[in-house]
């Protein structure tokens, strides 16, 4: 899979590579092959939960939508109390950007 980097992306696919080589991030692959997410099982404050790094999907579908049964299925084998992502997002709010913030991401935790 080809995977385009965003602009306002930090890593590189090698970044992913070595995550993925060392154990500490896990791949999911859908049934079809046509897509995959990259997942991490995190320490938070009140114990584990599974962060998806990023999904990449041939068809432009979007993979953790579609497979987020599966995914929760994943996190509660796991012992997460919670999955995360991050995603960078428009629109700004007038009084971060007046104090010279500049949107970075936004985090959205669901409880399983």
């Amino acid at each position: 899979f080809p995977v385009t980097i965003q602009d306002h992306d930090r890593w590189l696919p090698e970044d992913v590579y070595m995550h993925l080589k060392s154990g500490n991030m896990g791949l999911y692959m859908q049934d079809s092959g046509e897509g995959f997410a990259v997942l991490q099982p995190i320490k938070g404050w009140d114990g584990t939960e599974l962060y998806i790094f990023c999904g990449y999907s041939r068809d432009k579908h979007d993979v953790v939508m579609q497979d987020i049964e599966s995914i929760k299925d994943i996190a509660r084998s796991i012992g997460a109390k919670r999955i995360k992502f991050q995603s960078s997002r428009k629109g700004f709010e007038k009084l971060a950007q007046d104090m010279g913030y500049s949107l970075d991401f936004v985090q959205y935790e669901m409880e399983i």
